[in-house]
Order: C-alpha cells, then sequence, then structure tokens
C-alpha cells in the first residue's frame, strides 16, 4: 500500500507501509446440535512504515480474538414452515461477534481496514436466508481495540437492534 499525503496522518508525506493479516478460524456446527461454538482469530500488523504503530488501531492489532461464541442451534422451532416448506430455525449466540447486517450499509467487519470490528453480547436469529422473512435482535457492546494489549469491550456504550428481511413479494 502506498500512502501519499494520508489525510488521517498531520504530516504530509509518502508512506509505504506493508500491512499484514492472518486469520485462523474454526467452528463446530451439527456435529452436537443444538450446542455450537466459534472461534476466529486475527492478527494485523503494519510493517515499513514511517509512524508508530503504538496507538493506532486502524492498522495494528496483534494477536486479538476477532470471534469466540456459543450458539444454541434449533432447527426446528415453534415458528410455522415456510411456504416452500423450509423450516424456521432459531439461534441464540452470546460471546464476541464480527458480523454484517443489511448488505453491510448497518454494520459491517470493514474488510478494507487491517483491522476488524466486533462486538460483544447476545444475538438471536429467527429464520434463515432461504425463507420468505427473518428477524434478527441483538444487545451488544462494541469491543474497544489496543494494539500491544488485549481488546476489551467498551461498558459505556451499548447498541441494541432489530433487523428484519422480507421475502415474501420478491
Amino acid at each position: 500500500e502506498s500512502r501519499d499525503n494520508d489525510f488521517r496522518r498531520s504530516t504530509q508525506t509518502i508512506d509505504d507501509p506493508l500491512l499484514l493479516r492472518s486469520r485462523a478460524f474454526i467452528a463446530v456446527k451439527n456435529k452436537f446440535d443444538p450446542f455450537r461454538f466459534t472461534l476466529e482469530l486475527q492478527d494485523s500488523r503494519r510493517n515499513n512504515s514511517q509512524f508508530s504503530r503504538s496507538f493506532d488501531t486502524r492498522d495494528v492489532n496483534l494477536s486479538e480474538v476477532l470471534q469466540a461464541y456459543g450458539e444454541l442451534y434449533f432447527k426446528e422451532s415453534f415458528l410455522p414452515k415456510d411456504n416452500l416448506g423450509n423450516d424456521r430455525p432459531i439461534s441464540f449466540k452470546y460471546g464476541r461477534h464480527a458480523f454484517e447486517l443489511s448488505d453491510r450499509r448497518l454494520v459491517a467487519r470493514n474488510e478494507w481496514r487491517n483491522t476488524t470490528n466486533n462486538f460483544e453480547g447476545l444475538r438471536t436469529h429467527f429464520g434463515q436466508a432461504k425463507n420468505d422473512w427473518e428477524i434478527e435482535a441483538f444487545a451488544l457492546q462494541p469491543i474497544q481495540r489496543f494494539t500491544v494489549q488485549s481488546d476489551d469491550r467498551d461498558e459505556s456504550q451499548h447498541f441494541y437492534g432489530l433487523v428484519g428481511d422480507y421475502r415474501g413479494l420478491s
């Protein structure tokens, strides 16, 4: 990457950092239903830069847990099947999450940046993408990134929401 007079810096200069991002992902699904588990780790580094990485959490976040949550997944639920005969599962996920909502317009993992947004809390999902409708509710706290020390949730902020999709007319 080459940054010529980067607007995020107070110094007008050319910087040629080498950005590195490594991820490891493991998920256990279907084996122990209704119990499931997901773990994703990420290591974000910046080398060959003119600027200190001490406080730059846009590019640097050393060896962090991006996602770690337990899930209760009920494939068959009290919700009625849709018109095509598809089940409407219900899932409850608790822990640390990195996810996207509403075509990445509401919540996004920010793939264009070297580090990633994540949250801690509860997400509940009713239905699935192949149903005519689905609803997701969440109660989360954002994770504050630190470059070297462990990331931690921001106790002063709360993020609640309800997102629904209706595909019955399409």
